[in-house]
């Protein structure tokens, strides 16, 4: 029976099929595949975060979402730079408003960067479950020999225990110490936002300083 589809539509109907089918059958092609696209994406989220997007568009690259032969020019979409160097200028880049933590907050964000630090740490030494639990090993995977596993773990012992519970303890105290702390109320809006995310960098420079 004959297809009433236009021979070019049927072609291009059966190389998607193809394409779908070998994507479907083949891991690593999958794998791939989903990788370029993750990696397309967060291109244009960082370019996005930057308030840059628009300026590097205009510059003739491709706009997102638009056909591979549509480009414009500066001329065609005016001030999108100016919009972009008033985002550097309000503290997008290197010229972020440097906000004046108060000295416990600083000491409490440091605490809490130090303490994760130290439980992740410890994490590392713990057997893979906190109860006792039999060893495992995985099926053979497609065109590989490795085979997943896990060997008998014995839980966690009650010192063990006592030391994580410690430093979740200590984590939530910190956690809400920096969270519910007086400093924030008197900001608002993307001060706020912004001074949160600088709060959470504001030893890196230190630490650099001291190392130089």
């Amino acid at each position: 029976m004959y297809s009433s589809a236009p021979a070019g539509q049927v072609a291009q109907g059966s190389r998607t099929a193809s394409l779908g089918y070998l994507v479907r059958q083949h891991p690593r092609l999958r794998r791939a595949v989903l990788w370029c696209c993750a990696v397309r994406f967060s291109r244009y989220l960082l370019l996005a975060e930057a308030g840059l997007r628009g300026a590097h568009l205009a510059r003739g690259n491709v706009r997102f979402g638009e056909r591979a032969d549509r480009r414009f020019t500066v001329d065609e979409r005016p001030g999108l730079v100016e919009a972009a160097a008033a985002t550097v200028q309000q503290g997008g880049l290197g010229g972020a408003t440097m906000y004046n933590f108060p000295q416990d907050l600083r000491d409490a964000q440091l605490a809490l960067h130090q303490t994760q630090s130290e439980f992740q740490q410890y994490a590392k030494t713990l057997p893979w479950s906190a109860e006792p639990m039999a060893g495992w090993e995985g099926d053979k995977q497609l065109h590989s020999g490795f085979r997943s596993s896990k060997p008998d773990s014995p839980g966690y012992t009650e010192e063990q225990r006592q030391q994580v519970a410690a430093y979740r303890a200590r984590l939530l105290e910190l956690s809400t110490q920096v969270v519910t702390h007086s400093f924030w109320e008197t900001l608002k809006g993307d001060d706020l936002f912004a001074a949160r995310m600088q709060l959470k960098h504001v030893h890196d420079k230190t630490e650099d300083e001291a190392a130089a």
